[in-house]
């Protein structure tokens, strides 16, 4: 069986097999807080940011500063003795400041609260001690460089499974200089090897794939000309790169769909032949949309969408919400607008103000009697409502009827 994961989720995974399961992740608004409330009990010992703890912002920049420390896996102790080691300068004084916070900042993480940032060192601890992955096979891919943190799972993964690979893009495996292109992943490359050697990991024969600009001389030789200094002039005339200069992103966009058909028409390319690489996807794909169709150029866009734009995805959501949420109205209203909700339109709004005119209460929504209190309410627009109701009703009672006793997930 073939499971595609990122780090987080593989943290998840391991985490709901050997423990911690009951742990209470604080999200990024919940440590804001507590690095505010840490400066604030550490205020009268700081030396060198006393004149910067009212700044606005101030928190935010020591909580990035702190998911860097463990990023890079520096704790509280191994700050301190930086900063024992340090001379006597401002950088100190800055360190020993951070080291105030931090320490302060760690002591809030009792159980059952538990920091997401040190998921991967305990990622890794897990794995070593149960000795998970034994009969797993791990593929890295689409990966330029690692954390410290994740270079801890890393290790930890080759010594416990049988078969590990790393897909990496470069142009060569050893590490020059900082001037070449895919100088991150030669780095990369080199730290994953010193892994395996010191674990005594047998490392096996390298799989070269081709190298797609060999056949590409201009290409080629922007490639390896990016980074370096001091630059060298291609000389030739150019014929398979080209720089166009437009006002604005439509015309630019339009220009790319006009080469794009007449090299289909006029030279036998296909439109998979093609991609379009962008930086600005908010700006680019509207236009490319856009554009496209009215170019009739085929095209698929591959981008990320948020879940929240997903109607069946919010439909689920909201019934979720309803229980969560003890049948508040943002939840219940946001079940009765999704696309799960079989009322038409006229009588979803006619419940809905109904229920804002006599108050929202759970037991509205628990009861299995018809409501007859009128208001401003025609009888033919109440027993329109009483049909509404009795049908959002048995949604509420067959889904919430599942949740009673001990379930498992999959019940």
């Amino acid at each position: 069986r073939v499971e595609v994961l990122n780090p987080e989720r593989l943290a998840r995974r391991v985490f709901s097999t050997v423990g911690p399961v009951m742990c209470d992740f604080v999200d990024d608004n919940a440590k804001l807080m507590l690095v505010e409330k840490a400066i604030i009990k550490v205020a009268g010992k700081l030396t060198y940011f006393t004149k910067n703890i009212d700044v606005a912002g101030f928190s935010s920049v020591i909580l990035k500063l702190v998911k860097e420390f463990k990023s890079n896996c520096i704790g509280v102790e191994t700050l301190k003795n930086i900063v024992d080691d340090s001379m006597d300068s401002a950088f100190k004084y800055k360190l020993y400041d951070l080291f105030l916070i931090y320490s302060e900042y760690e002591k809030f993480f009792d159980f059952p609260y538990c920091d997401s940032d040190d998921n991967m060192n305990k990622l890794s601890e897990k794995i070593d001690t149960f000795g998970l992955f034994k009969d797993t096979c791990f593929i890295f891919d689409s990966f330029v460089s690692f954390s410290k943190q994740q270079y801890k799972v890393i290790e930890s993964i080759i010594k416990n499974s049988p078969n590990v690979v790393f897909a990496i893009t470069t142009d060569r495996l050893e590490y020059t200089d900082n001037f070449q292109l895919f100088y991150k992943s030669q780095i990369t490359v080199e730290k994953i090897l010193n892994i395996a050697r010191q674990n005594d990991i047998e490392i096996m024969p390298h799989i070269y794939v081709e190298n797609c600009n060999e056949t590409n001389v201009e290409l080629s030789f922007l490639q390896k000309n990016y980074f370096s200094f001091p630059k060298r002039v291609y000389n030739k005339k150019t014929n398979n790169i080209f720089v166009c200069k437009s006002d604005n992103y439509n015309n630019e966009i339009e220009q790319v769909a006009q080469e794009i058909r007449r090299l289909v028409r006029e030279e036998g390319y296909k439109y998979i032949d093609f991609a379009v690489v962008t930086r600005s996807p908010q700006v680019y794909y509207p236009i490319i949309r856009d554009v496209f169709e009215r170019y009739d150029v085929f095209y698929n866009i591959t981008e990320t969408k948020h879940s929240n734009n997903n109607f069946l995805f919010v439909a689920l959501m909201s019934v979720f919400n309803v229980v969560i949420n003890k049948y508040s109205f943002d939840s219940v209203f946001s079940f009765v607008r999704s696309c799960l909700c079989n009322i038409d339109d006229e009588n979803k709004f006619l419940l809905e103000n109904y229920i804002l005119e006599v108050g929202n209460r759970d037991k509205i929504w628990l009861d299995d009697k018809e409501i007859t209190f009128k208001g401003t309410f025609s009888d033919y627009e109440i027993k329109q409502i009483n049909n509404s109701l009795k049908w959002v009703r048995k949604c509420f009672s067959s889904f919430t009827g599942n949740f009673n006793g001990r379930k498992t997930v999959k019940e």
